[in-house]
């Protein structure tokens, strides 16, 4: 019996489907518009197939001749380099119940097992654990060579990258906290509200007299400052560092003269804050907790014996090459273990992310689960959940089209974060699609999974 299967190139991608020969009956393809030649990269993707793994020693390509084709033609598409096959295939949630409601959980692990983008990531094993080789030989070299009278010092440099990895981490925490929290700040002032801000080296003051738009995304406060100009104060102008001092009378338009604007700018100046110590921004805890955490280890630090060792500077470009290649040895096996049956293991992660949000019972597709089967998209899983609790079932087709938008739209990663929401019900909407989103990003930490995103509200 001649098993045939028709298909266009873009079979080449995907579920593995391998076969002995591959006939090509024209080298033309049709685009949408027209009918156009194949290049070097279709060629590769369709006679890729050929040669089943394990099975041919070899596989045929033939292309069928036809007016308009020469043999010359064929063989200078045919040596043309190579194009890697790169597969863009990955265990979703709405894949795994429409595998699972059609098979076991047996069967769907194998269809995983035979899948393309499994035999790419087995490939990529070859070279990550030949640099893993090589790291662990350079560490054993370097752990020979590393050695103080003092004490370990293979210890006391793991510390000293400790505490340089934490800080580091704890500044960028910082910066971006200072970012959003100023941001926040800005939102939520009040007109007559008086402010502190460093611009250069100089502090100034300034008095809100218009509060930010809800309608932009950065806000912006309308001001009077000390020296009675007006202007806008908003994250650039505002510089580093931002305080609340306390509320003072504003007379309604009271801006609009010059004399108006010199009594306020004398009330600015004389101000006394009425906010015990300021209405700072507040500092991100996570921050505190790593500083506390550096605070510690520095001191177990200065208490090491090789810390007072007089060649301790001496040993410390052994003892940080030690340190990077451990970690470096660290990263190349966690790879190993995440590229080795990546994709069967994704599929077992997904299936428990499932299991913890009702949507399998077992290795069943559940009731609720059956709604996720006609779902497709990167956040399947969010509309699915939002379509099972009916939070979407009391908005208009204006507003139901605004809350998609946030599921859909995959925000630029210097984007604010935070925008207007226009009514009432599409912000209990928002809230609680938002923790939907936050509810299956829990289950997917349980599960050992990064997938889904939080949500942005930037078009809606």
């Amino acid at each position: 019996r001649l098993k045939v299967v028709f298909a266009t190139e873009t079979l080449a991608l995907g579920i593995n489907m391998p076969a002995r020969t591959v006939v090509l009956e024209s080298l033309e393809k049709w685009d949408g518009s027209e009918h156009v030649p194949i290049g070097p990269r279709e060629y590769t993707q369709l006679t890729g197939r050929a040669g089943r793994r394990g099975i041919d020693k070899e596989g045929n390509a033939v292309v069928v001749a036809s007016r308009g084709i020469t043999p010359e033609e064929v063989a200078e598409l045919a040596s043309k380099r190579s194009y890697p096959l790169d597969s863009a295939f990955f265990p979703s949630y709405n894949m795994a119940v429409n595998l699972l409601a059609r098979s076991d959980m047996a069967e769907a692990r194998s269809v995983l097992e035979s899948s393309f983008a499994q035999y790419q990531a087995d490939e990529a094993v070859v070279a990550l654990a030949q640099e893993l080789r090589k790291t662990q030989e350079e560490l054993a070299e370097v752990e020979g060579e590393l050695q103080c009278s003092r004490g370990d010092a293979k210890g006391y440099f793991l510390l000293r990258e400790e505490i340089a990895s934490l800080q580091k981490k704890a500044g960028k925490l910082r910066r971006e906290d200072e970012k959003n929290a100023k941001l926040r700040l800005l939102s939520e002032l009040r007109a007559g509200e008086v402010v502190r801000f460093r611009r250069g080296r100089r502090w100034k003051r300034a008095v809100v007299v218009a509060t930010a738009d809800k309608g932009y995304s950065v806000p912006l406060v309308g001001i009077v400052d000390e020296n009675g100009k007006t202007g806008k104060l908003g994250p650039r102008e505002a510089g580093k560092e931002l305080e609340v001092l306390g509320r003072m009378h504003v007379p309604h338009g009271g801006t609009r003269r010059t004399r108006d604007r010199q009594f306020i700018a004398r009330d600015v100046r004389d101000f006394r804050s009425t906010y015990q110590g300021g209405k700072k921004v507040s500092a991100d805890p996570r921050v505190t907790k790593l500083l506390d955490r550096v605070d510690r280890l520095q001191a177990e630090l200065e208490a090491h014996p090789v810390h007072s060792c007089p060649d301790r500077e001496s040993h410390a470009v052994l003892g940080h090459r030690y340190a990077r290649l451990l970690r470096k040895q660290e990263q190349l096996s966690k790879q190993i273990e995440s590229r080795t049956a990546r994709i069967v293991g994704e599929f077992d992660q997904v299936c428990h992310v499932l299991r913890i949000l009702g949507f399998l019972e077992g290795d069943r597709v559940s009731k609720r689960g059956q709604s996720l089967r006609r779902i497709y998209g990167e956040r399947d899983l969010v509309v699915a959940e939002a379509i099972n609790q009916g939070i979407w079932e009391e908005l208009t087709p204006v507003e139901l089209a605004a809350i998609v938008s946030a599921v859909v739209y995959e925000p630029r990663a210097d984007a604010p974060g935070h925008a207007y929401i226009p009514t009432p019900r599409l912000q209990q909407a928002w809230d609680a699609t938002s923790q939907i989103a936050a509810d299956i990003r829990k289950a997917e930490k349980k599960a050992g999974l990064e997938r889904t995103g939080e949500l942005s509200p930037e078009l809606i």
